[in-house]
């Protein structure tokens, strides 16, 4: 690392209340390509990493890696990978990684083996919602962290419109009221554990058609329809601390481009009094692959940390971009700055 960051810094310690803070103070002392570097989340193909990822981790050229189920053929793979990743980030004296999975339950669960036993539907349908995503958010939080595991993309906070939506086990209910209570209370059970939850899809996905993983996706409901959906992100601010911004557009709300690369749809997510971080939904997917300069856009529009989960190249194409973007004078050093503060403050929150 260019410039050394002692371990404090990252990590918290000393008297926080006079002057910088150490999140700040570690942002101060990055390269521009390490305050970038914190914005870039990536997959990776196999059952253990790279040297080239590797060697990224080391040089604080991503912030964060996801894992999927072609990445743990273990868990004991998994956690060696995860230890590894972590160990090459603390070598190059860069903060620690945000290490993802999509852990919902249901048909979205990359690892059988640990928890949640319940699909969210039957959460949803329990007796006591609140209280079985909790138990189930716990003990998810505990597993995972167990693992190494520090961020769970998970719960969804979509409300569908029909009984055949394509999100079928994911969503907790088609009722605003019983998602925004299991939502909440799932996301509250993860952060016991040192896990942080992330509600998705901002401003929600429940009236789409089709999923924005396979294709472009406008949603036509009604401006009263979609504010009405956005009730479980208006609950629950403490354990809101991560947001997934979806990829679809929204006309009747005045997203007239994928709502990710749109700066009304964070004003709209400031309106519910998040202020939290912001994650893309995957952008190396066909909503948003091929637009131009789509990772300058997403940034100037107000998106904290870039999932690219499909293909390593995709990025560190982004990572590059933006590197450029900045060198260039079009993001300032001092936007860098305060975002890249927020990141690392947000990762010292985080299981180790």
């Amino acid at each position: 690392m260019a410039a050394a960051l002692a371990a404090g810094a990252i990590f918290g310690g000393g008297d926080e209340t006079a002057g910088p803070s150490a999140a700040e103070q570690a942002a101060s002392r990055m390269t521009t390509s390490e305050l970038v570097g914190q914005r870039i989340v990536t997959g990776y193909v196999g059952a253990k990493p790279s040297s080239a990822l590797l060697n990224s981790a080391r040089r604080g050229r991503i912030g964060g890696v996801i894992l999927f189920k072609d990445n743990i053929p273990s868990v004991t793979r998994a956690k060696r990978s995860i230890r590894a990743l972590q160990r090459e980030a603390r070598i190059g004296e860069q903060p620690k990684l945000l290490v993802m999975i999509d852990q919902e339950g249901g048909i979205v669960k990359r690892i059988e083996s640990i928890p949640p036993r319940r699909s969210p539907r039957q959460i949803g349908r329990s007796a006591d919602p609140a209280a079985a995503a909790r138990a189930e958010g716990e003990a998810t939080g505990a597993a995972l962290a167990k693992l190494g595991f520090n961020v769970d993309l998970a719960p969804v906070a979509d409300v569908p419109d029909r009984a055949d939506s394509f999100l079928d086990t994911r969503a907790f209910s088609r009722d605003a009221g019983t998602v925004a209570e299991a939502a909440c209370a799932f996301a509250e059970g993860l952060n016991t554990g040192g896990v942080a939850g992330a509600f998705k899809h901002f401003p929600g996905l429940g009236r789409a058609r089709a999923n924005t993983d396979l294709q472009r996706v406008r949603v036509d409901a009604t401006e009263v329809q979609l504010r009405a959906d956005l009730e479980p992100y208006r609950r629950c601010p403490a354990e809101r601390r991560l947001t997934m911004i979806a990829s679809a557009k929204y006309p009747r709300l005045g997203i007239s481009s994928p709502a990710v690369l749109n700066r009304e749809a964070y004003d709209l997510l400031a309106e519910t009094g998040f202020t939290g971080l912001t994650i893309s939904d995957a952008l190396d997917t066909p909503a948003i692959a091929g637009r131009a300069r789509h990772e300058y856009r997403a940034v100037r529009a107000g998106l904290d940390l870039l999932l690219y989960a499909q293909t390593r190249g995709a990025a560190t194409r982004a990572y590059k971009r933006l590197v450029s973007e900045a060198k260039a004078g079009r993001l300032s050093r001092t936007s860098l700055e305060a975002d890249a503060a927020r990141i690392v403050e947000f990762k010292t929150a985080l299981a180790d």
